[in-house]
Order: C-alpha cells, then sequence, then structure tokens
C-alpha cells in the first residue's frame, strides 16, 4: 500500500489555519506544532502549485521526476522550480526570501 505523503493529508489552507489555531492558543506546548504545520502548509501550497503548473508545460515523465527529485529538497522546488512554473522571478536578497529563510532556520531549531 503506498502511503499519502503528509502534505496531501490535508489542504495548504487547513494546515495554516491549525498552525494560526494552535499559535493563538497561547499555549507554548502548541508553538512547536503551530511552527510545524505553517510550513508544511508553505511546502504543500508550492508543491500544489508548482507541479499543477509544470504538468501543463512539461512533458508528465520529466514533470515525475521533478517532483520525485526535489522531494526533499524544498529550497530547489521554491527558487528553480517555482518560477519555471509560475514566471515569477524568485530574488533570494528580498525581504520575503530573508523572512522564509528565517522561518526555515526556526522549523529546523524546533525540529532538531
Amino acid at each position: 500500500m503506498d502511503s499519502v505523503p503528509s502534505a496531501d493529508l490535508h489542504s495548504p489552507d487547513e494546515l495554516l489555519e491549525n498552525a494560526r489555531l494552535m499559535y493563538e492558543s497561547g499555549d507554548p506546548k502548541l508553538f512547536r506544532g503551530a511552527i510545524l504545520e505553517a510550513i508544511t502548509s508553505l511546502e504543500a501550497y508550492v508543491r500544489k502549485t508548482v507541479f499543477q503548473s509544470l504538468e501543463g508545460k512539461l512533458d508528465p515523465l520529466l514533470v515525475e521526476w521533478l517532483e520525485n527529485r526535489t522531494k526533499s529538497d524544498f529550497e530547489t522546488r521554491l527558487s528553480i522550480l517555482a518560477p519555471v512554473a509560475t514566471g515569477i522571478p524568485v530574488d533570494k536578497k528580498s525581504e520575503l526570501w530573508k523572512k522564509y529563510a528565517r522561518s526555515k532556520d526556526i522549523r529546523n531549531r524546533v525540529v532538531h
């Protein structure tokens, strides 16, 4: 039996709502979960957006290969594949990228 990727169990919106509720609870025991849900929401949104868009632009076998190849490399999905899929360039010097990098750092500190 194939396992369902965790990002497919809930929509990005559901994950983000869960993160918001956990954070707004004020319970410090839920803050770790809030961080993880928020980052998972971003990952799920990027996965859904990028690969649905690429399906209309590239050979399906290549799209499948790219999805498998970047399964554990979210930064590549975000910085390389997202611009190809959406036509919107990613500026790694932008404030938005800096906020992403900070959230990723927080997530890594919480997990490890």
